[in-house]
């Protein structure tokens, strides 16, 4: 029997998770203490990571050094679902949907992080998806590419229910957030109109997750999965035997 403690570790555009079934740290790249994450990591014999910042996993490799590890990039291309891929589609995109395929064969997934994705796979294959900012980086965007607009908090915004916004906060606020959610809305459907015989299933992951859950109005049934993505890289190390 295999009794090998295993953790998964995220490195996104913005934040790093760990996570071993409970998520024990998640915190943004410039707030990371590489002190505490480095004496977690060593607690685990069997360390599972996936990244999309060189930088950072640079820094998780450093304080990692005498740990067994496993990059997950080298694992996707053998995944069931990952032969019709293209060469760069996103390690994080295709952990996801491996999760995602331990309930259907026929899944839609959306990650809200900093990009917003919306990844396909009919019968256990990876059809594609799409890419587009995500909510905090629109928000983002204004504020850097303009000459007035504030930088907005959106966690700390309420949208009111006119579909309005009556300040220039909550102008943004509801601009950025129904935008994404609406957009969604029409991913979902002309995917699963184009290229599933039923609706499929749709799991909702990410950071900015939360902001967009409420507002996504679809026949689909959606769920939100906040540890998709580790969820998956806990799923391939578990056909890991040390």
């Amino acid at each position: 029997m295999d009794t090998a403690t295993k953790l998964a570790v995220d490195i996104g555009n913005s934040r790093i998770k760990l996570y071993d079934g409970t998520l024990h740290y998640a915190e943004r790249h410039e707030h990371t203490d590489w002190q505490l994450v480095g004496s977690m990591l060593h607690q685990y014999s069997l360390i599972g990571y996936s990244s999309v910042h060189a930088g950072i996993e640079e820094r998780l490799l450093s304080v990692t050094q005498g740990c067994v590890r496993v990059n997950m990039k080298t694992i996707i291309p053998t995944l069931p679902h990952y032969n019709n891929a293209y060469p760069t589609a996103g390690t994080d995109r295709m952990l996801g949907l491996y999760a995602a395929l331990s309930f259907s064969p026929n899944v839609i997934t959306v990650d809200c992080g900093t990009a917003l994705t919306v990844n396909a796979v009919v019968e256990n294959r990876f059809i594609g998806g799409v890419i587009m900012p995500g909510v905090t980086t629109q928000s983002h965007a204004l504020h850097d590419y303009t000459n007035g607009l504030p930088h907005v908090d959106l966690r700390s915004v309420t949208l009111q229910n006119s579909a309005v916004g009556t300040t220039t906060v909550s102008n943004i606020a509801t601009g950025v957030i129904l935008g994404c959610s609406g957009a969604v809305e029409r991913h979902l459907h002309d995917i699963s109109m184009k290229h599933f015989d039923s609706l499929p299933a749709v799991y909702l992951t990410g950071g900015d997750a939360v902001l967009l859950h409420p507002h996504i109005k679809s026949y689909h049934a959606i769920s939100h999965e906040p540890t998709l993505v580790l969820d998956g890289i806990l799923r391939v190390l578990s056909t890991i035997v040390t």
